[in-house]
């Protein structure tokens, strides 16, 4: 199964550098994007079926995904024109810059894929040496557990109590994000094999306890709908990284993915009540159940997560905002680093300068390109992704996007080398960087800062892994305590240490 899958994937990849040649000569935005989908989609599977069991990581992934922002979702989008689902994506675009809008888009995948297969061939399955992360803070598997536990605890605390950690800044995501490590954490340690039999069922159950209630939390008591997407991800990476998707559990994660899709959409119809708990379940009861989609035949359900689908495709697509940014070059010029101002104060945490102004670089873009309008009191109704090679093409033209986006790869690369996610299963810290990495490639960026996300990302790591080391006693240059990975395909990297 594997070779073959192997093959395919080659096949797509040649496809779709084929698709992205003819559609550069041509300045077609439908070769363009879908020969962006292959390419991202095929370079992944490709690291996926690869014999190193670390082949695939976050520059994979984030081909990945990058070919459903840039090239699924837009494609999806451009021949949706003139059919049912035309008014769910076509909306605010500027048509005659959508050809150039898709050609920068697709470079948001073009160039950290040829930066990361560089990076690849010159290190030779090698990981990049970090500096300042030669602590190796694997802990007992017993210890994991508990780790992973006190993540969802301080996340489930600061919620009870309150706290939003605003003052924190950038750093406030180990708040918000506690609990998806937990999951995270737990999964990977049942799958590597790490839990004896006896714990199993505590360690099993306590990952389901955690993600039922993220869930719940994010449907009933946030206005945030990735609320909701989150701890599903962080129950299906482990699988994908760990490769054990077998028919069985890619049925699981379609099921889930669907019925995300059905919530996503829903969720966007019932947010503007801005209501919670026991009102917001009657509302997405009412509307689960009105209308054409509301019965319970076949067909109604298909024709829901057909909408719910369609929606969330419209939701990633690019193509808008993309075409918005080559007509704001073209009619203003290039901004000269104008919109990258936050770069000055942005490592300043808000505790120490109360005042620091706000990143509001998708509600300037909003504005610019008029999606939205002013409140009484000054606030601003909307916020649009410019996404990080819009706002590089913006500020400095085509070499800007280039740069930017292989600066982009290199960040996340050095990130994901330094939390040595394969040769480390049992470091909490590295691991919950891991994850929170992960969720980058995922959601692209909304803007250039995303650059800074990575940084702000590679520091805490290292400086909660010397701290940990410090108060540990473990300073020492040692090497790993645990075994470097060397399986097979599908194998444990965790396996032969046990809670």
């Amino acid at each position: 199964m594997i070779p073959l899958l192997r093959r395919v994937a080659f096949f797509a990849l040649l496809c779709g550098w084929f698709l992205l040649l003819g559609g550069y000569l041509f300045l077609d935005p439908v070769l363009l994007s879908l020969g962006t989908f292959l390419v991202g989609a095929g370079y992944a599977a490709r690291q996926y079926t690869h014999p190193d069991p670390g082949s695939f990581d976050a520059p994979a992934l984030y081909c990945l995904f990058a070919g459903f922002w840039f090239g699924l979702s837009n494609f999806a989008g451009y021949v949706s024109r003139d059919g049912r689902f035309e008014d769910v994506f076509w909306d605010w675009q500027s048509d005659d810059h959508i050809p150039l809008g898709q050609a920068l888009g697709s470079l948001a995948v073009v160039v950290p894929l040829a930066v990361d297969a560089v990076y690849r061939g010159l290190r030779r399955g090698r990981p990049l040496a970090v500096p300042g992360n030669r602590w190796d803070l694997s802990f007992a598997p017993a210890r994991a557990v508990a780790a992973a536990l006190l993540l969802a605890g301080a996340t489930w605390t600061f919620r009870l109590f309150g706290i939003d950690g605003d003052g924190l800044g950038t750093f406030q995501v180990f708040m918000l994000q506690g609990a998806n490590a937990a999951i995270f954490l737990l999964v990977l340690l049942l799958l590597d094999g790490s839990v004896e039999p006896r714990r199993r069922r505590f360690v099993l159950g306590s990952a389901a306890l955690i993600l039922l209630a993220e869930i719940y939390f994010g449907v009933f008591f946030s206005f945030m709908r990735e609320r909701t997407f989150w701890p599903l991800f962080s129950l299906g990476m482990p699988f994908l990284l760990r490769r054990r998707i077998d028919l069985r559990t890619g049925v699981a994660l379609a099921c889930a993915l669907a019925a995300f899709a059905v919530l996503f959409q829903v969720l966007g119809e019932t947010r503007g009540a801005r209501v919670t708990g026991g009102a917001k379940a009657d509302l997405l009861a009412r509307e689960l159940t009105s209308g054409e989609a509301g019965g319970r035949t076949a067909d109604s359900i298909i024709g829901r997560v057909e909408e719910g689908g369609a929606n969330l495709l419209a939701r990633t697509s690019t193509f808008n905002q993309l075409s918005q940014v080559v007509r704001l070059a073209e009619e203003d010029g290039f901004y000269g680093g104008e919109t990258l101002s936050y770069l000055a104060y942005v490592f300043i945490p808000r505790f120490v300068w109360p005042e620091k102004p706000l990143v509001v670089t998708g509600r300037w873009f909003a504005e610019k390109i008029g999606r939205g309008y002013y409140r009484t009191g000054g606030e601003f109704t909307n916020s649009v992704n410019i996404t990080p090679v819009g706002e590089f093409y913006l500020n400095f033209g085509w070499a800007g996007a280039v740069a930017g986006m292989a600066v982009l790869m290199l960040l996340l690369r050095v990130l994901w080398d330094a939390a040595r996610f394969v040769d480390r299963p049992l470091n909490p810290v590295g691991q919950s960087i891991a994850l929170l990495a992960l969720q980058v490639c995922v959601f692209t960026g909304s803007h250039a800062g995303v650059l800074v996300d990575l940084f702000t990302k590679l520091l805490m790591l290292l400086l909660a892994n010397g701290a940990l080391a410090l108060l540990a006693g473990r300073g020492s240059r040692g090497g790993s305590t645990v075994v470097p990975v060397s399986s097979p395909v599908g194998g444990s990297p965790g396996a032969g240490r046990t809670a």
